[in-house]
């Protein structure tokens, strides 16, 4: 069983899509299936070398435009001899998704849930209050749809994690992989000089490709005994778990969150954040302080900080709450279902 995992990760693109892959691929390996990695651009193999102990292959294609790649992909396909395909980039079109279709099994990540596909398996685990009216969609389909949270991939680190109920006073801060806005500064800045938070020590984890990564260094040496900065870290699980609040983007990082039972306060900073962050609220996951691109969104943050601080026993309900909710075994039903899928008679041998 050989599965091709098409997705992308640069400067310009949440690194999230990268990482939930990345976790499918480990938990198929260890069930016994070949993974090759598929990107537009060579970028993310020296970005990030944890992709680099699977093949991978570069179609030097437009990330931007994936349909200008499809006859290229079909041909490495066939090469690979490549049983199942996981599409998982906000780029990819129906009609793209549908041509490939044709020659072979393919699994697409709907996170924006834009078009109606013809797929064989949709996973749709961006938090809603009522999927009804998405899986109404493909009611007459003969495509699989895994829609909830139980579906959010992650790695095996986050799988019904142990919560601490005693935490350090310590704050999580997470913007993403390429933090464009430079907001863990911006946010660091302020928390360090806010005397209501002096009893706290803060830890910013930076991705590879966050080009303010220097200014945030630059707190740290400032602030030693209360700043850490760690850059492209993989021991995230174990940040959650000692931490007692966080402070982040609404990208996949939120799930893991919730996987550790960890609160946080969260904003967004894209177009396809601002849905999560309102629902994510509504659900009562997170304290979502809306559009980090508009002014004032410190301010917003700072004090939903501080009103989560000043109400100890709300804080560890919460944190009980939300791991209750996402329990961290997403990637295991994905994988069963792709496996089930490439088990199928009648779904290997098209491409």
């Amino acid at each position: 069983m050989k599965i091709a995992i098409r997705t992308d990760a640069n400067g310009q693109i949440a690194t999230g899509h990268l990482f939930r892959c990345l976790a499918i691929a480990s938990h198929l390996t260890e069930e016994g299936a070949e993974v090759v990695f598929v990107f537009a651009e060579p970028e993310v193999l020296s970005s990030y070398p944890a992709v680099t102990k699977y093949p991978c292959r570069v179609l030097n294609s437009d990330w931007r435009r994936p349909d200008s790649e499809i006859q290229s992909l079909i041909r490495l396909l066939r090469e690979e001899q490549t049983d199942l395909l996981l599409v998982d980039t906000y780029f990819a079109s129906s009609f793209y998704l549908a041509v490939l279709h044709k020659h072979l099994p393919v699994v697409y990540f709907d996170d924006l849930a834009k078009e109606i596909y013809d797929v064989s398996m949709l996973i749709h685990c961006i938090p809603e209050t009522d999927y009804g009216r998405y899986l109404q969609r493909y009611r007459d389909r003969d495509t699989e749809v895994c829609c909830g949270l139980e579906y959010c991939p992650m790695r095996d680190e986050f799988r019904n994690c142990s919560r601490n109920s005693e935490r350090p006073r310590r704050i999580l801060i997470t913007t993403g992989g390429t933090d464009p806005l430079n907001l863990q500064y911006r946010l660091l800045d302020r928390f360090v000089r806010n005397s209501g938070l002096a009893s706290f020590c803060f830890t910013a984890v930076s991705g590879a490709l966050n080009v303010n990564y220097p200014r945030l260094r630059q707190l740290e040496e400032l602030y030693p005994e209360r700043v850490t900065v760690l850059r492209n870290t993989m021991d995230m699980a174990e940040l959650m778990k000692n931490s007692m609040l966080a402070v982040s983007a609404c990208g996949t990082t939120l799930y893991e969150m919730c996987a550790c039972g960890l609160p946080a306060v969260a904003f967004a900073i894209a177009d396809n954040q601002l849905s999560v962050g309102r629902t994510m609220h509504q659900l009562g996951l997170i304290r979502y302080c809306g559009d980090a691109r508009c002014l004032g969104i410190e301010e917003s943050v700072e004090k939903n900080l501080e009103e989560m601080i000043a109400d100890p026993e709300k804080l560890q309900t919460m944190g009980r709450e939300i791991q209750l909710r996402i329990d961290g075994r997403g990637t295991d039903r994905i994988c069963r279902k792709i496996i089930g899928l490439c088990s199928s008679p009648g779904m290997t041998g098209r491409n």
